[in-house]
């Protein structure tokens, strides 16, 4: 499987210190996405509540426009050979190697951008 972490695309794992938050707090936040005749439904409005939620964990916001979003999509759908239905699963979490406690002063993001074959949606 072919997935998108931190601007580059890679092939089926990644690696993250122990201590990541994302590992240790599940500091982030993540939203499901379908993806269906062509196009991302609601794009929109998933960066704008994904945008939303970042802001309130104080997680510097995802900077990626629409266009390259989906440009990056269809690249991993291609790749994954997905022409159909799918569901995109978009992950962003602190980055945070030097924490201390759970309270971070961290704001930088990783995220994670996968696709998978999914049925039809009504």
């Amino acid at each position: 499987m072919k997935a998108y972490f931190n601007g580059a695309y890679i092939d089926n794992k990644i690696t993250l210190p122990l201590n990541d938050r994302a590992i240790q707090f599940g500091d982030g936040i993540f939203e499901t996405i379908i993806y269906q005749r062509g196009k991302i439904n609601y794009l929109e409005d998933h960066l704008k509540r994904l945008n939303k939620g970042l802001e309130t964990l104080q997680i510097n916001p995802f900077s990626i426009k629409a266009e390259d979003f989906t440009e990056i999509t269809k690249s991993l759908l291609e790749a994954n050979s997905i022409s159909d239905t799918a569901r995109l699963k978009f992950m962003v979490w602190r980055k945070g190697q030097r924490q201390k406690a759970y309270a971070s002063s961290e704001r930088e993001l990783n995220y994670l951008i996968q696709t998978f074959r999914s049925d039809p949606i009504a």
